[in-house]
């Protein structure tokens, strides 16, 4: 009986000896799991394409947008700086802004690998700019006849929030493509001259909330750990 009841004991021992073990080694291999699948830090500098497009194909739109962005594990810091010079043909006037724009903020990838990025998140912009009416119509009391006048240049200061959803993929070696698309709500600001029409990295002012599209090219560089 007494055997009995030590080998019981000894089986007992054994087994939650042999059960720790096993744990320890699940353990070790879901670390080892988690570090394969961690994404390295890397820093990738991109270039706007598709404003580059539209400043070749319209005469009456300039623009170039450039990023820079570093990523630790899922999280990417990114920071945006750009230039936009554009002219609407409006009714009885041309409205003319030029200026220029940097946004900086966080967003959070959902893929927990490298070669794709699906990520959300949000930027606080800013802009300075300068506008102007321009070939106004208007009555010479003189002559009787309508002349076209460009009225005084105003410049103006203009602050936002971006919420951004960004998606990008690996072509070719550090190669990344992708696009993004930014719901910009406007903040207060400030402004000179008349009121302006439009504002360089946001858009029409009169609008609260602008979207905003934007296809880019990066190039991908390793980081040091």
């Amino acid at each position: 009986m007494y055997r009995l009841f030590f080998s019981l004991i000894v089986v007992f021992v054994l087994e939650n000896a042999s059960a720790r073990e096993v744990g320890k080694d699940s353990i070790s291999s879901s670390d080892s799991a988690r570090k394969a699948l961690k994404i390295r830090p890397a820093i990738r500098l991109g270039v706007d394409v598709s404003r580059l497009f539209l400043s070749a194909i319209s005469k009456d739109f300039r623009a170039a947008e450039a990023s820079l962005d570093f990523n630790r594990g899922r999280l990417i810091w990114g920071a945006h700086a750009g230039f936009a010079q554009r002219t609407f043909s409006l009714s009885g006037q041309d409205a003319f802004s030029s200026g220029y724009y940097v946004s900086a903020g966080l967003c959070r990838n959902v893929f927990n690998e490298s070669n794709n990025i699906l990520a959300f998140g949000g930027r606080l912009a800013a802009s300075v700019y300068r506008h102007q009416p321009r070939n106004i119509s208007l009555l010479n009391p003189y002559t009787g006849k309508s002349e076209f006048q460009n009225l005084d240049e105003g410049s103006g200061r203009q602050f936002w929030l971006e919420f951004v959803s960004t998606m990008r993929a690996k072509v070719v070696g550090w190669v990344m493509v992708g696009f993004e698309l930014r719901l910009k709500y406007r903040l207060p600001g400030s402004h000179t001259g008349e009121v302006p029409y439009f504002i360089p990295g946001f858009g029409l002012r009169e609008n609260r909330l602008s979207l905003g599209f934007n296809y880019y090219i990066f190039i991908n560089l390793p980081a040091k750990k």
